[in-house]
């Protein structure tokens, strides 16, 4: 399909230079009529080009337009990967300079409260409760 278009382009091309061409040779009357058969084959080619182009995408098959659904898709999930791993470092460098994120302060708060260390199982010996702790510190 791209090469359709390529060649589609590449006839457009030829045909600008023969119409530039044409301007000239009106200018000394020379290989006139040369020139507008050319152009008329030209045009001949490109608008058989695009009638053939159109029914190539008409006819694209059922599993070729899955393959291009798809591809669209794994376009798409690449972006949203990409955009999360982004904000993932985002966070990463924002949690590394001490700021503090809501549901940071939200889990301190509640293990300060001795009830609650004491429900949920954290005892002061414990890894997690040590590491809010000195978070605890950091923020403050």
């Amino acid at each position: 399909m791209k090469k359709d278009w390529i060649a589609l382009n590449s006839l457009k091309e030829e045909l600008s230079e023969i119409k530039a061409c044409i301007e000239l040779a009106k200018e000394d009357n020379i290989q006139l009529k040369e020139y507008e058969m050319r152009i008329k084959e030209l045009e001949n080619q490109i608008t058989q080009m695009i009638n053939e182009i159109h029914i190539n995408q008409a006819n694209l098959t059922k599993e070729d337009q899955l393959r291009l659904i798809d591809k669209k898709l794994t376009e798409l999930h690449r972006k949203h990967r990409m955009s999360n791993r982004q904000c993932k470092i985002n966070r990463k460098k924002n949690t590394s300079c001490g700021v503090c994120t809501r549901k940071r302060k939200q889990l301190f708060k509640q293990i300060s409260n001795k009830q609650v260390r004491l429900a949920k199982g954290l005892s002061k010996k414990s890894k997690l409760y040590k590491k809010i702790f000195d978070l605890g510190w950091e923020i403050n």
